[in-house]
């Protein structure tokens, strides 16, 4: 393996431990320590690059989730329980962006319920 990549084989052991999150707590230690000999730099500022790279990428993959959720909730499709329902809700309460874009998609339903629901307002 290259030093430019030394990284790739400390975490791929990491994750055949039993504890992953113990091996992988050493491993990055053990990547920052060898990232500060100069034969291992270029590698060292690779693994940032890697990590930060799957990083972003962990986020989108969650926000759209979570705006998939916001859709069904919105929409009234949320195949959830009670219970799972409050939960999420509570999540996206606790994350603005997430609250901001909750209240814009579910805008115009709750206009829609409002409509529906007034006598007479619509047929």
């Amino acid at each position: 393996m290259s030093q430019n990549l030394y990284f790739i084989p400390l975490i791929t052991g990491a994750l055949e431990e039993p504890d992953i999150e113990k091996a992988l707590r050493a491993a990055f230690c053990k990547i920052k320590r060898l990232g500060t000999e100069k034969r291992y730099a270029e590698g060292l500022s690779n693994f940032r690059i890697f990590m930060d790279s799957a990083y972003r990428h962990h986020q989108m993959t969650a926000i759209d989730g979570a705006l998939e959720l916001i859709a069904q909730l919105a929409t009234g499709t949320f195949g959830g329980s009670l219970q799972e329902k409050r939960a999420f809700l509570d999540f996206i309460r606790s994350h603005p962006d997430l609250k901001t874009r909750y209240r814009q998609d579910t805008k115009p339903f709750d206009v829609w319920r409002k409509m529906k629901t007034s006598r007479g307002a619509f047929p």
